[in-house]
């Protein structure tokens, strides 16, 4: 007799297959389940954490700048018209970037000759990269043969001003570029500096504040235009001079013309500048601005 069929055999499934548990109510697994809850908790988690992470960033990089600005000395220091912030000149930046060991790499100098309708003349423009706690930001910078310190005021052409001194001075320039932009230092408020160095002598006389009030004496320009145009030459100049008494000579030699009757005194208050005399000074300051930032 033929053997009888034996039944096919089928794997038994879990226990737990037949009888699944019920998904709690929220379980993401449960695509029926309500997931807005859970995904609020998240973010509002993931903020706090953030708020939590960014103000201990803060206080930390606080105490960093606290300490690296009691680093710096009065005379690193200076402030422009009535910006209400403070300028860091070259020797405080130095001073910072070996400080806070700020590094920088591919540094390029190039001489390049120019001329415009005042002649011929050279400048030295270059740019670099400088890295400080895992940032890394390109900044430029230069010097031109007829910038008023290196030209005496424009005393020496171009031929006679040492292009060492040049070349020197747009590193040195491009380096306090640098440093003050990695370290968010531009116009830094005057507040927040160390009290050695807001109440120390070389920083509230020897290095003074450039000011161009024209005091009591000085007239008031009702016009906007030409408040526009004056405020362009105090900003010019806040950027080209450290002290008061370099913005002033300049000014006046600017402004001095020769009349009919002979030659008209220049001013050394801006605000005293109207009408047409205070265009073409706008103009000749604006030309001076762009040889001392390298442009054209």
């Amino acid at each position: 007799m033929p053997e009888p069929e034996k039944p096919e055999e089928v794997e038994n499934e879990p226990i737990e297959a037949a009888f699944p548990e019920e998904a709690p109510s929220g379980d993401p697994e449960d695509p029926s389940a309500p997931t807005e809850i859970v995904t609020v908790l998240e973010e509002s988690t993931d903020i706090v954490a953030l708020a939590e992470t960014m103000a201990e960033r803060a206080r930390a990089f606080a105490t960093v700048m606290r300490h690296a600005l009691n680093a710096t000395f009065p005379e690193d220091w200076v402030v422009h018209g009535d910006s209400g912030g403070a300028f860091l000149m070259g020797k405080g930046a130095d001073r910072l970037m070996t400080f806070l060991s700020i590094g920088f790499s591919e540094m390029k100098l190039e001489k390049e000759n120019r001329e415009d309708s005042d002649g011929a003349f050279y400048q030295y423009r270059g740019s670099a990269s400088f890295s400080w706690m895992g940032r890394t930001i390109q900044a430029e910078g230069g010097a031109s043969c007829r910038h008023n310190r290196l030209s005496k005021g424009g005393k020496l052409s171009p031929q006679d001003v040492n292009e060492t001194d040049v070349r020197t001075f747009a590193q040195t320039n491009l380096v306090r570029i640098g440093v003050t932009r990695i370290l968010g230092l531009k116009d830094y408020p005057i507040s927040e500096l160390p009290e050695q160095t807001r109440t120390g002598q070389p920083f509230r006389e020897r290095v003074g504040k450039v000011s161009y009030k024209g005091g009591t004496q000085g007239a008031r320009t009702s016009n906007t235009n030409e408040r526009a145009l004056q405020d362009d030459i105090k900003r010019w100049a806040s950027q080209m001079f450290a002290t008061a008494v370099e913005a002033q000579d300049w000014l006046e030699q600017l402004t001095e013309f020769q009349g009919k009757d002979g030659k008209v005194a220049g001013l050394r208050s801006v605000d005293r500048l109207t009408g047409k005399r205070l265009e073409i000074a706008h103009d000749k300051a604006g030309k001076d601005y762009a040889r001392h930032t390298g442009g054209e």
